[in-house]
């Protein structure tokens, strides 16, 4: 016989009552519509960013004749080619104007000047198929935002090949937005083409051979970049995009040293704090001479029966 089984055994409690966790309500039709319409207000918002981010604003492209002509462009960011691509109804091919620096020729699509390898197209093989070049004269993206030198090359490809130079500025949106000042500035650029530069007068010159590596190869490069300027409404520098970034460089080198000289370090806190520990010491060692001074006087007063008073405790 168990002790449960007994009469005078106590009852067996039961188990307290756990707080039971609310039942799982099955969506209801409001909260799915709710949820959906959140994911869609959020697929718009980024579909919205994405297209504005790709696309750009485009200006004068009835500007770009027909058959071959070069496309020379300022350079702000390293999506200009694309944005440049997808702003043209025609397909255009990017000109490497600087080979031999490392890093250059590994552009993708990117074609050489001249002479490339059988098989292989090239800026002269293109243009006389009547096809659209696009080069960047400055070479590489302005670190300053200013328009930046031209390399020569680009005034001898319109002069070997005899064919129309279309200036084309880039000019970024100067805002700020939610991203920053440097991602707001990426987003909807504003692609204007200008009317084509025509260099026929200097085909027959009788001196061109003569100055194709010279002062006339300098002039038609000004010629062209002064264009670009109007078009995308920067100020003009005198130098190349390497030197300006080399420039930058040191100027910010200088700041972080005067930023460094002008910044106790620790041990020169360390050695000031030490000396205003020694002023005051000294000040309070003075302090104590002069009332154990002051102190002697009123002594001498009290025990010579003085008018001195008696020094209080």
């Amino acid at each position: 016989m168990s002790d449960t089984d007994r009469p005078d055994a106590p009852a067996v409690r039961d188990a307290p009552n756990h707080p039971q966790l609310p039942e799982s309500r099955p969506p209801t039709l409001r909260g799915s519509l709710r949820a959906a319409a959140r994911a869609a207000g959020f697929t718009r918002g980024l579909f919205r960013g994405t297209r504005e981010a790709l696309t750009a604003h485009v200006e004068g492209v009835e500007n770009i004749p027909e058959g071959a002509a070069i496309l020379a462009c300022n350079h702000r960011l390293p999506s200009d080619f694309t944005r440049l691509e997808a702003s043209v109804e025609r397909p255009v091919r990017l000109v490497d104007l600087n080979p031999d620096v490392r890093g250059r020729g590994k552009r993708a699509r990117a074609i050489p000047l001249e002479g490339a390898a059988p098989g292989h197209p090239d800026a002269v093989s293109v243009l006389g198929e009547g096809e659209l070049v696009v080069v960047f004269p400055e070479g590489d993206p302005s670190p300053d935002g200013r328009l930046h030198r031209g390399n020569p090359e680009v005034a001898w490809l319109a002069l070997a090949t005899q064919v129309p130079v279309v200036p084309v500025g880039i000019e970024l949106p100067e805002r700020e937005g939610m991203g920053g000042r440097t991602l707001s500035r990426m987003l909807g650029p504003t692609i204007a083409f200008g009317k084509p530069l025509d260099f026929s007068r200097y085909w027959t010159s009788p001196a061109l051979s003569d100055a194709l590596d010279g002062v006339l190869l300098r002039g038609c490069t000004a010629e062209i970049m002064a264009a670009i300027g109007e078009l995308s409404g920067q100020l003009y520098q005198d130098d190349t995009p390497a030197q300006a970034k080399e420039l930058i460089r040191q100027r910010r080198h200088r700041e972080a040293e005067e930023r460094a000289d002008n910044y106790p370090t620790l041990w020169e806190q360390r050695r000031r704090a030490a000396i205003e520990r020694e002023q005051l010491r000294v000040e309070d060692q003075r302090d104590l001479e002069r009332a154990a001074a002051e102190a002697a006087r009123n002594a001498r007063r009290y025990a010579d029966g003085g008018a001195g008073e008696r020094p209080r405790r």
